[in-house]
């Protein structure tokens, strides 16, 4: 069973009930029907992709969510749903993802899914987060179903260091963020990760 351990302060103490998943996908060791139980000092602000979740959500997320890069032990960036990826100049970054992986919801993980998600942390009309990725990111497009180039607008050194550090990049399943709605974040929330909200 992959846990998450180690005292975050306080006494306050937030049960997230989550059914483990995926026990093929690299790394997870996670059996089905476990639970994750989480120690922070206050609830998660909620877990919506446009939204602060504040550190609470971003480490309630990052079980759910996968994201398309990781940082092992070493602080080396390592594959997560991107197998590789390549800088062809400043400017341009392109993901190969992983083949075969699907969401918690069935429907399949692809470029279109990773384009849905960089629109919704760019949409300057609903997240909080547009006004940092917005004006760095020109556009993300699907080159196939399993290839994705994001153009940046200038160079941005730490963009992959972030990408693996942060679940607001996490890849939420467009099929139940648009069929949840509002609800999307506080009673669904359905990624790839080792855990299922």
């Amino acid at each position: 069973m992959r846990s998450y351990s180690g005292r975050l302060g306080g006494a306050f103490v937030v049960v997230v009930l989550l059914l483990a998943i995926m026990p093929g996908l690299p790394g997870s060791q996670a059996q089905g029907g476990s639970t994750l139980t989480i120690a922070q000092t206050q609830n998660p602000r909620g877990l919506h992709p446009q939204r602060d979740t504040g550190i609470e959500g971003n480490l309630v997320l990052m079980q759910i969510v996968d994201r398309l890069i990781n940082v092992d032990r070493q602080g080396q960036l390592v594959p997560g749903l991107a197998t590789s990826w390549e800088m062809p100049d400043d400017t341009t970054v392109v993901f190969h993802l992983r083949q075969g992986v699907r969401f918690h919801d069935g429907t399949p993980f692809d470029a279109d899914a990773v384009v849905f998600n960089f629109n919704l942390i760019t949409d300057l009309e609903a997240s909080v987060l547009a006004g940092l990725y917005g004006p760095r990111i020109a556009s993300v497009e699907a080159v196939d179903p399993l290839t994705v180039r994001v153009n940046l607008t200038t160079p941005w050194p730490d963009f992959l260091t972030r990408m693996a550090n942060q679940s607001e990049l996490g890849i939420h399943s467009p099929t139940a963020f648009r069929a949840a709605g509002d609800a999307y974040g506080s009673t669904v929330v359905v990624g790839t990760g080792p855990f299922k909200f």
